[in-house]
Parts: C-alpha cells; structure tokens; sequence
C-alpha cells in the first residue's frame, strides 16, 4: 500500500500513449510525403503552396509540403495556438480545402 506523505519517485514514468514522444506519419518533418506517391515540394512551387496555406494561418509553422494523391498539393502545418492541420491546394494556389488532426 502506498503511504500518502511519501514523495513519489522521480524516476518513475508514465507513459499514457503508445505513440508518445512520436510524430504521426501524417506530420513527419521534411523527407517524404506521408502516403504512397506523395513528394516533398520544392522550388518556386513550394514557395506559393505555403504562401497560399499560411495566409490562411497567419503564425502557423510549416512542417511539410508536399504533392497529394487526392488534391494538388498539400501544407501540413501546425498552428500558433498548436493545432495540426493538412492545407489542400489547387494547381492554381488557392486553398481548396483542409483537414484537422483529429
């Protein structure tokens, strides 16, 4: 039985997911894209993808740009307040759409 007045251990972790201290395959830093047939961006083409994604999260952290099998290109960012988010953009390089980390 534990006694109430002792200090626990220091030592002592919890670890409370089984992904802890892990990035998701969707927001891994740099290298390649998360699924089969993504690739990272790069040029002129990764500049105007994250102008366009980070006019609509003013703040946000860029993590990865990348060609998307569903839409043109996607931003994966996360925000000022923390929150990640997936920015689908047009050939064009206007926001289309976005997806939260849920």
């Amino acid at each position: 039985m534990d006694d109430p007045d002792t200090e626990p251990d220091d030592t002592t972790t919890s670890d409370t997911s089984a992904t802890a201290g892990q990035e998701s395959d969707d927001f891994r830093p740099g290298g390649g894209g998360g699924h089969p047939g993504e690739e990272p961006l790069t040029g002129e083409t990764a500049a105007q993808v994250e102008a366009a994604a980070l006019e609509e999260y003013p703040g946000a952290t860029v993590v990865r740009l990348e060609n998307d099998s569903d839409a043109v290109y996607e931003a994966h960012l996360e925000t000022a307040e923390g929150t990640r988010v997936t920015v689908e953009v047009g050939e064009d390089f206007v926001v289309t759409g976005e997806e939260g980390e849920g």
